[in-house]
């Protein structure tokens, strides 16, 4: 793995209803799995429901809170739901839009998508705010489909930004970080241009290497400065830095650089096009 030259983060949405190319079709019981605890959601919340909450996680499954905190089990998540019941704020309204789902492996699909929640405070006053998720998906030995990983963002949408690119964007992030081959794939267009830390340019299949090498781990994987420029109704630019620390073949590394990704609505969902990256020179 070329770490670094092979390294870029991007965004692409896909709508719910279409597979990408190459792709095997989601399973319908996840489908009705993940529209149901969607739809579950807020009711359960505002009835104090920290069970029917919880209920979708599998008995090891992780939620990692805007701040990074992970929470993990589905005894540890319905705690911490039952916790903020029991509190003097209330959300009285909100909801959750899925925007895309992908069969990224056997048994496994991942999702993204948007929330929304409105609190009300002690003093009655309410607040509203929204941030994008990514939450992944697995087959249980009991047959039915549970949440493994569901990560939530801090960040808002930026003003004039679609807000299903907006949370696709984290959805291919976390499938880099997890050496995801199957969702990487997906979310990169076939006529892929590459240009790495070095100005030698690539293609889709050295960009997946580069994050599919076996003996590779990310530990951490950050990304700051995350700007999403729209260029019209159909293309948008995705940029900001990276900082990847982890082992390959179990000697540390560590990579510092900035992205420019290109995306073009396509086919009636957005693809990576063309992808950046320059080094940061170490300090």
């Amino acid at each position: 793995m070329k770490r670094v030259m092979c390294l870029a983060l991007g965004s692409a949405a896909f709508a719910p209803a279409l597979a990408a190319a190459g792709q095997p079709a989601v399973d319908p019981a996840a489908v009705k799995a993940i529209e149901q605890a969607n739809a579950e959601w807020l009711p359960a919340i505002k009835a104090g429901d920290a069970a029917r909450v919880a209920a979708p996680y599998a008995e090891d499954g992780v939620f990692v809170l805007p701040d990074g905190t992970s929470v993990i089990g589905r005894a540890a998540v319905e705690a911490m739901y039952a916790r903020r019941s029991a509190g003097r704020s209330q959300i009285v309204d909100g909801g959750i839009t899925s925007c895309g789902r992908l069969a990224s492996s056997p048994g496994e699909v991942l999702e993204w998508g948007y929330g929304r929640a409105t609190v009300r405070g002690a003093d009655g006053a309410t607040k509203s705010s929204a941030g994008p998720y990514v939450t992944w998906w697995r087959k249980a030995p009991e047959r039915d489909w549970r949440i493994v990983r569901n990560v939530a963002f801090a960040a808002p949408v930026p003003e004039g930004t679609d807000s299903c690119l907006d949370a696709a964007s984290h959805a291919f992030d976390e499938a880099q970080f997890r050496h995801d081959a199957g969702a990487i794939a997906a979310f990169l267009a076939d006529e892929l241009v590459y240009v790495r830390g070095s100005g030698e340019t690539a293609g889709k299949t050295a960009f997946e290497q580069g994050f599919t090498a076996p003996g590779v781990v990310f530990d951490p994987f950050v990304i700051k400065d995350r700007r999403v420029i729209a260029l019209g109704p159909d293309a948008a630019v995705v940029t900001g830095e990276g900082l990847i620390d982890g082992t390959e073949g179990g000697k540390r590394f560590a990579d510092h650089f900035r992205y420019a990704d290109t995306f073009r609505r396509q086919g009636g969902r957005w693809q990576v096009v063309y992808v950046q990256v320059t080094r940061i020179p170490a300090r």
